[in-house]
């Protein structure tokens, strides 16, 4: 019978035991089995990883976006606002309850000039030349009123053209003409006697004081 040594019996009884479980197949799987698993717990963690990025970076775009619409709402709400500061409507006329009247004045610089006979202001026509009312229309009548009146004025003494009525379409309103010619008052005019529109180009007209002559 022979002896071994106490080691070389160990490592004997070793080899037995794992061959009679099976040792070759676990030996062989250990080596597979070692580092994959390491690398296979990873990648779940990687995978929820990016979900979390991925919301982030929406929020943020969110937040960007949201922060962005009042800058828009503002430049339309500008924008509205200027559309509305342009318009300008027609001034409010109220036609006239009573006849007028005509007298002629003297102006120191023009001679015998038609005047309004209840104010004594200065009467005025387009250009000399243009009997269409609406060639003084909107925001010209604000600086340029029409000379109403329910019935044509009786025309002075020495005074020779022929005054008549013109009924308005914009503003509805029955205006003083002389020779077809619709005559106007001029808003810087504050005293009798004063012709400040004397020559006026305002509005593409040439503004000519009513001379009686």
């Amino acid at each position: 019978m022979k002896y071994y040594s106490l080691p070389v019996s160990l490592a004997l009884l070793s080899v037995i035991a794992l061959a009679a479980c099976g040792g070759s197949a676990s030996i062989a799987s250990t080596p597979a089995s070692s580092a994959p698993a390491s690398s296979a717990a990873a990648k779940p963690s990687t995978a929820a990883s990016a979900p979390s990025t991925a919301a982030s970076t929406s929020a943020g775009a969110a937040s960007v976006g949201a922060s962005a619409k009042p800058a828009a709402s503002t430049g339309g709400s500008a924008a509205a606002s200027g559309g509305s500061a342009a318009a300008k409507p027609a001034p409010s006329i109220v036609p006239a309850t009573t006849a007028a009247t005509v007298k002629t004045a003297a102006s120191s610089t023009l001679g015998t000039i038609l005047v309004d006979g209840a104010t004594g202001k200065t009467l005025y026509t387009f250009d000399g030349q243009t009997t269409d009312p609406l060639k003084c229309n909107v925001a010209c009548l604000r600086p340029w009123p029409p000379f109403l009146s329910t019935t044509a004025p009786a025309a002075p003494a020495g005074f020779s053209p022929k005054l008549g009525l013109v009924t308005r379409t914009d503003v509805k309103v029955q205006q003083v003409t002389v020779d077809n010619m619709p005559l106007y008052f001029f808003i810087q005019d504050q005293a009798p006697g004063d012709t400040k529109g004397q020559g006026s180009k305002g509005f593409g007209g040439n503004w000519q004081v009513v001379k009686a002559g």
